[in-house]
Parts: C-alpha cells; sequence; structure tokens
C-alpha cells in the first residue's frame, strides 16, 4: 500500500447566489464590483487531537457551514456543523484509518454527504447522514483507491464521486445509479490521477480537473454524453497540483492550481474556444491547497497556503486586477484550505493550523442588502387598459402604472417590509412574492434575509356584473338579494326599483313583477301575488295596482283522430282541432289541418309559451315548408289565423330518430310542454330509450325529454315522468293525450274503454285526472256536451 502523503482534499463547485438587478420596468446590467479589503473573523472548530487534514467546507441553505476533515491522531473522518451558536462535531467513520482526502456535498435537504479514503484497506468509502445516523459505505476497493476523492450530487442528489486508482495510476469516476455504483475509468494514459476536482455542468453531466504526474501537466476531462473527451490545459513546465475546478453560469470551466516549477498560483478558464491561462500569485512560495469559487458574476475567488510565510492567503478577481491579501498569519497556517462563498458573495474558509494542530474556520462579512421588485397586474374581462395604483411602503410612496408596472429597490434592508396598495374600489386584490410571502389584500410583509432577491406580484382582479367592492375590503362581494351590479368594477349594489324584485345573490339586473303580482321597493327580494280575483300589469309596485279579474271562460281542445264527425253542428276530420267552452255545448272549430297541407290524423298536440302549437302525426305527413315529418317527430306550428280558415306556417321541433325514438311502438301518442320546455311524452306501445341504463317502459308511462337542442337536430336526455304502476288499475289501458296543469294534476284520455282506473270505468270519449297523491278523478265525460268521438288530443286553457 502507498504511504499517507500530505496531498490534500478536493472541493465540489458551489452553488451561486442570485445575480442583482437595478430595474425600474428595464433591467439594467451593473459592472463588476471593487474588491475591498476584507475584515476576517477567525475562530478554532476543533482542537481535540490532531483535527483539520483534508478539510472541506459546504454551506448549507441558510449559509451556516458544514467542514468534513481528517483527525490524525485518531485517524479518524470527522464532521463539524454550525448549529448557530456553536460547532457540533460527530466523527463519522473511526473504523480503522479513514478519513483522508475528503470531499463534502449537501443534498437539497442540507443533509450532508462525503467521500474520502480508507486508508488501513485502501478503498473508496462515502457516507450519508440519513436524518438519525451516518451510513458508510465502501464504493470501490479494486485494488489501492480512493485517494484525491472529490464529490458532487446531481440533480435528483445522487452522488459522483472522482478519485485516482493509485496502483494503476488512472483517473476513475464513480456514480451512483440508485441500487449500485457505476465504476469507470476516465483517463490510463500514463500515471494520472492526483488532485482531482469534480464538477456537473446543468444537465449533470461531469467534468472533472486532475493532474497528470507522467507529464506534469494539468489536464481536464469532460463526459458529452457518450465518451470522455480528455485534453491537457496547461504544460507550461511542471503544472496542476491542488487543482479545483468551477463552472461558470454558462457551463465553462475554471480551474485553480500550483505552478511547481514556480511555485505560483494559476488560475484557467476555457473562453469557448481555448484555455486562458495566468499567474494569480507569484510573490513566495504559492499556490498550496487551491481552492475555486465563484461569486453571482462569474467573478473567481481562491483561497490558498503561502508556505513562505505559513500564511492563509485569499485572492479575488475585481475584474481588472487580482486583489491578494492575507487572512490568517497567525503560526503555520492555511493548509487544506476549502473556500465557499454566501448568498452575498462572502467568502468563508476551512484550514488546517499546523502550529496548533487545529481546525480553523475564517469568514469575512460584507454588505449584503437584499433586492425586491414590487409588480403590478390588472386582470379580469373588462379591465382597463390606462390604470395606475398608489402604494405607500417603509421606504416610500410610489404608484405603479399601465407604462410602468414594476419597481425595483435594489438595496433593501434585510428585515420584515411592510407594502401597502391604496384599497381601490371595485376590484379584488391580493398578492403573492415568490419567496412563499402572500397577502389576501393589499396589506403585505415581505420578509427579506441577506441577499435575497424577492418579487412579490399585487394582482388586482376587477369586479364583474353582479360584484361590487366598497373599498371597505379588499374582495369582490355578491350583490344581495334585492340588488343588482350591471357594470365592471362597480363600488356599489344598486337597488331594484318599485315594481321589480331580485330573490338571488349576484344578480346583474332586477326581474319585472309580473301580472297578477306586485313588487314594493326599493330593494325587494320577492313580488308578492294579488288577492284572490284580482289581477295588475306587469310591473306593479303596490296591492293598488290589482283590479278585479274579468270573469274566466275555460276552453278544452280536443283532436277527434276518429274518422269524420260532427258536434254541435262543426264538421269536423281527423286532421282538425275542435274547441268548446267547458261547461257548456259550445264548439268550433279551432284547427283546419286541411287548409295547411295536412292529411294524417293529429295524433296529439300542445300549446308553447308563444301561442305556437306542438303537434304530430300517425303516419308519415309531408308537412309544408318541413317535408317528411314521421309518427315520432314533433314539428311546431305558429298560426297567423285560426278557425275556419287555418293559416301560419311550420317548422321541425323535435327528430325522434336523433333521440332514440324510431320503433313502429315508440309512434308518439300524447306530448306536453313543461314551462320549462322539457317535453312529456307517451309513446304507442313499449319505448325503449338511450339512458344509463338504456330506460324502457309501456305505453301507459310517461317519458321526459330534457332538451338541449331542439329542430332539425334533436340533442337531449330522456328519464321516466310517471310509471304505470302509481295509479291503481291502470294496466292495459293506451295514454293518447295529456295536458298537466300548474299543481301537477295530468287530464288524460285512453284509446279504448278501461274498466277499472282508480276505482273508475268509462271510455274513449273521457277525460280523467291523476292527481299528485296518484288518486284518480273523473274531469269530462264528451256525451254530456254532444261529442261522441274518441279524445285523441287535448289541451285545456283560455
Amino acid at each position: 500500500m502507498r504511504p499517507k502523503s500530505p496531498s490534500h482534499g478536493i472541493r465540489a463547485a458551489r452553488p451561486r447566489p442570485a445575480v442583482l438587478l437595478l430595474a425600474l420596468v428595464l433591467c439594467l446590467a451593473l459592472p463588476v464590483a471593487a474588491v475591498m479589503a476584507l475584515t476576517w473573523d477567525i475562530e478554532t472548530v476543533d482542537s481535540d487531537g490532531i483535527p483539520g487534514y483534508h478539510t472541506s467546507l459546504a454551506l448549507d441553505a441558510a449559509g451556516n457551514p458544514r467542514i468534513s476533515y481528517s483527525e490524525v491522531g485518531g485517524d479518524d473522518l470527522k464532521y463539524a456543523a454550525w448549529n448557530g451558536t456553536s460547532w457540533d462535531i460527530a466523527t463519522v467513520d473511526s473504523a480503522g484509518d479513514v478519513g483522508d482526502y475528503t470531499s463534502l456535498a449537501l443534498d437539497s435537504a442540507g443533509r450532508p454527504r462525503i467521500s474520502y479514503h480508507d486508508f488501513t484497506n485502501g478503498d473508496l468509502k462515502y457516507a450519508a447522514w440519513d436524518g438519525s445516523s451516518w451510513v458508510v459505505e465502501t464504493v470501490d476497493s479494486a485494488g489501492v483507491v480512493g485517494q484525491f476523492t472529490s464529490l458532487a450530487l446531481d440533480a435528483t442528489g445522487r452522488p459522483r464521486i472522482s478519485y485516482r486508482h493509485f496502483n494503476n495510476g488512472d483517473l476513475k469516476y464513480a456514480a451512483w445509479n440508485g441500487s449500485s455504483w457505476d465504476i469507470e475509468t476516465v483517463d490510463s494514459a500514463g500515471d494520472v490521477g492526483p488532485y482531482t476536482s469534480l464538477a456537473l455542468d446543468s444537465a449533470g453531466r461531469p467534468r472533472i480537473s486532475y493532474y497528470a504526474l507522467t507529464n506534469g501537466d494539468l489536464k481536464f476531462a469532460a463526459w458529452d454524453g457518450s465518451n470522455w473527451n480528455v485534453e491537457t490545459v496547461d504544460s507550461a513546465g511542471h503544472v496542476g497540483y491542488y487543482t479545483s475546478l468551477a463552472l461558470d453560469s454558462a457551463g465553462q470551466p475554471r480551474i485553480s492550481y500550483q505552478d511547481v516549477t514556480n511555485l505560483d498560483l494559476k488560475y484557467a478558464a476555457w473562453d469557448g474556444a481555448s484555455w486562458d491561462i495566468e499567474t494569480v500569485d507569484s510573490v513566495g512560495f504559492l499556490g498550496w491547497d487551491t481552492s475555486l469559487a465563484l461569486d453571482a458574476a462569474g467573478n473567481p475567488r481562491i483561497s490558498h497556503h503561502d508556505a513562505s510565510n505559513s500564511d492563509l492567503r485569499y485572492a479575488a478577481w475585481d475584474g481588472t486586477n487580482w486583489v491578494v491579501e492575507t487572512v490568517d498569519s497567525a503560526g503555520n497556517v492555511g493548509g487544506y484550505s476549502s473556500l465557499a462563498l454566501d448568498a452575498c458573495g462572502n467568502p468563508r474558509i476551512s484550514y488546517y493550523n499546523s502550529s496548533s494542530l487545529d481546525l480553523k474556520y475564517a469568514a469575512a462579512e460584507g454588505d449584503c442588502p437584499a433586492q425586491l421588485t414590487i409588480v403590478k397586474s390588472v386582470t379580469g374581462s373588462g379591465a382597463p387598459s390606462d390604470w395606475s395604483f398608489s402604494f405607500t411602503s417603509d421606504v416610500d410612496g410610489f404608484s405603479l402604472t399601465d407604462n410602468h408596472p414594476i419597481l425595483t429597490y435594489t438595496n433593501a434592508t434585510p428585515g420584515v417590509v411592510a407594502i401597502n396598495e391604496s384599497n381601490p374600489a371595485g376590484y379584488a386584490t391580493s398578492a403573492l412574492c415568490d419567496n412563499g410571502d402572500s397577502a389576501t389584500g393589499g396589506n403585505l410583509s415581505i420578509t427579506l434575509n441577506p441577499g435575497d432577491d424577492v418579487s412579490c406580484t399585487f394582482t388586482n382582479t376587477i369586479c364583474q356584473p353582479g360584484y361590487f367592492d366598497t373599498a371597505a375590503t379588499w374582495a369582490c362581494a355578491p350583490a344581495g338579494a334585492g340588488y343588482y351590479v350591471d357594470t365592471v368594477g362597480a363600488s356599489a349594489q344598486l337597488p331594484c326599483q318599485p315594481g321589480n324584485y331580485q330573490p338571488n345573490s349576484a344578480a346583474v339586473s332586477c326581474l319585472q313583477a309580473d301580472a297578477g303580482y306586485y313588487a314594493t321597493g326599493p330593494a325587494a327580494t320577492a313580488q308578492t301575488a294579488c288577492p284572490s280575483g284580482t289581477t295588475s300589469p306587469a310591473g306593479s309596485d303596490s296591492i293598488s295596482d290589482c283590479v278585479p279579474l274579468p270573469p274566466a271562460t275555460t276552453l278544452l281542445y280536443i283532436a277527434p283522430n276518429r274518422n269524420n264527425g260532427m258536434v254541435d253542428g262543426v264538421a269536423y276530420m281527423d286532421e282538425d282541432i275542435v274547441v268548446n267552452t267547458l261547461g257548456t255545448a259550445d264548439w268550433a272549430m279551432y284547427f283546419d289541418g286541411s287548409d295547411v297541407g295536412i292529411t294524417k290524423n293529429l295524433t296529439d298536440f300542445t300549446f308553447t309559451s308563444d301561442g305556437c302549437l306542438l303537434m304530430t302525426f300517425n303516419g308519415n305527413q309531408n308537412v309544408p315548408g318541413v317535408g317528411l315529418v314521421k309518427p315520432q317527430d314533433l314539428v311546431k306550428f305558429c298560426p297567423t289565423a285560426t278557425g275556419p280558415t287555418t293559416a301560419g306556417t311550420f317548422t321541425m321541433y323535435f327528430d325522434g330518430s336523433d333521440v332514440g325514438l324510431d320503433a313502429s311502438s315508440e309512434v308518439i301518442d300524447a306530448v306536453e310542454v313543461l314551462p320549462g320546455g322539457d317535453l312529456v311524452i307517451s309513446t304507442k306501445d313499449k319505448f325503449s330509450v338511450p339512458g344509463s341504463p338504456l330506460l324502457k317502459g309501456q305505453k301507459n308511462d310517461l317519458l321526459l325529454f330534457d332538451a338541449t337542442s331542439y329542430g332539425a337536430t334533436t340533442l337531449g336526455t330522456w328519464s321516466l315522468y310517471f310509471n304505470n304502476t302509481q295509479v291503481a288499475g291502470l294496466k292495459k289501458e293506451n295514454i293518447i293525450s295529456l295536458t298537466i296543469d300548474g299543481a301537477g294534476d295530468k287530464y288524460v284520455s285512453f284509446w279504448d274503454a278501461y274498466p277499472n282506473v282508480g276505482g273508475l270505468a268509462g271510455n274513449e270519449n273521457d277525460i280523467l285526472i291523476f292527481h299528485p297523491n296518484n288518486t284518480v278523478t273523473k274531469f269530462w265525460e264528451g256525451s254530456d256536451w254532444g261529442y261522441t268521438g274518441r279524445v285523441h288530443g287535448l289541451h285545456i286553457g283560455n
């Protein structure tokens, strides 16, 4: 086994804080900030034994330092974590002589992962904290392996490790695939692999800087997805000790390292075509244990050991020159340095004090303002395109407009900041920041941490019709019953005026009181019916508007549909409708089918709210203006004249074949239209119509059709409106006409005589009433009023 050497561990690339921008609508680029001399706070982390070899530093999300290192007195791997007050020290692995060449990374939850060398067994090992204990495993044990480890985690937190195979003099790479380690040789050309440093690009592809012993060169290897591309970065002399690699925001590699020939600190940067190489520090014996990090703008910072003065040094590029300073000169310090930058770009360094045999930590503090951006968004149908909203804040007052909707504070003081929008009427307001702060309303409290770049959007959603905002709240409230809002952006609800009412909330208008009703006001929530026997014109606002009703006349309309006949001197055909004044034997012709081209028997009919009729026929009928109409269809007839000389126009209203009425048994026998426009239908015999499951029934059942579309293309759904089992004795009778009144009473007639329906018997010129409680009464017997034909279609009205 190769003896332990004083060569030092390598750190993985660090995450970068967000770039600060100065903006008022536009974002202006900042020049590179000048690097000022820093004031360093230095402390001892661990002095138990001989701690501090092979340090590796990482910062958690809050900027708290975590350090892995070797304690060579006990030959253990150790870990130190700052808890905000003191350092928590833990032994990670003490099984044998372990802990050289540590490399530390934190997963997305801040849990540490460490790669390191097991000197006793000559293995590469890996330790991961699971939240309660350290889980330690051997990654590679094939030969003497695991020196010069460098660890990085991919986007899913899976570890990747570069390291050296001592026996073969190779550079190797290990990647955890979720269940095992995939291990491969990256470079075996000569004796290579000391001082590895690993970084992953944005796609998770590894890049490695390292030293080639054979030629004394600095080398770089990059995985392209299929192969390792290896190149020489610097071959001017004996160069490439203590490499440290970082990638800039574009994924371009930057490397710090030692020029062994001249004992200088050097820096190489790939510009996309070639390597730019420069000497960073050459005053003395420099460049031991380099560690590289890039600030938010991509400017390099390097910690390293000055062997001539036994100091820890720090170099920072200011955009023009390297500014180099001594961090610690108290004793022989600076070995095994590891550098990280906090969210503000302030450097933190872990390192070894070989005089006192301690692990040490240095931190430089600088100004770290936050950036806060306020964005105004105005949304909602009808929102204005020209707007302005006012704000107050802990800093000053300001306005945001459609021309200038964004304001950015580039030097906001960390802490709690209040931004308050002046409550605008007519809008619902909310605020949401990308750091999670939010407000339902316009009074927002934002917590800014040092270095934060927070953007907060105040959204004003204009109130839609039916809603209003008084500026006393931050929300659009629905108009209450008795009120309405008919515009967008309303700041108040309006009361319904006398003669109008509104029972619902969120209304955009009021309802006019119907004829026979009145609505007092303002802000009436209901209309009141006139006293019995009185009526009023629509829009009435007082009971005084109610006047006595004229004497009512109730009419009975019948479609005979049984050959030809005569009643009260009125000759009728089976395509006609005759009308009777109820309670008398007075009859008249209402609809003469032959006048408008009807030749088939008129099976049933009903009246629509616009004074037209829906009708169906007992066979295929060529209807003027429509064409062929089947007995499963309904046409709409709008008369221009009724009586002995009938005139008007037809249109197709209901196509039964579109909705499953197509069998001969599914001829429409009876039809009624309900106030909402739904149809109630009885068929000639058994029916089977679409439903889930299939809806089946008899000729004395009633179907309900809920339409979404009437006309040539009929669409809708079926349900059962009435089941024949609801009425005692209703068995084989065929319902051939139907009228339903406002109380839910169903007026029906049958094709033939009925022996016992609800305890009643009679024949085909009777009209029965099926009451909502399923009792039955006889309403009308045709022979009493001179009518002896079949009632095959009926309607009762005024």
